[in-house]
């Protein structure tokens, strides 16, 4: 299992750095920015061998996401309300 920050958002948010910095902007000027979009990942076949199960409603495909009924609350997927 791993939870961390949405890489293409981060890589989204990079361009957005470089366009500024390619328009003028003075790189001392920005600002420094966290990951606001996370993700949780479970390994199915890894927790299936150490006998652990995970519900069906909680499994999503890649590119879907879902949220928790709140937008600011993401249960699982990229962070953005679905």
């Amino acid at each position: 299992m791993a939870y961390g920050p949405n890489y293409a958002d981060g890589w989204r948010r990079a361009a957005k750095y470089v366009h500024k910095i390619l328009n003028g902007a003075k790189p001392s000027e920005l600002t420094v920015e966290q990951p606001t979009k996370f993700e949780l990942v479970v390994n199915l076949k890894t927790a299936k061998a150490l006998g652990r199960s995970v519900e069906r409603r909680a499994l999503i495909w890649p590119g879907e996401r879902r949220s928790t009924g709140c937008d600011r609350s993401p249960a699982l997927g990229s962070g953005a309300p679905a």
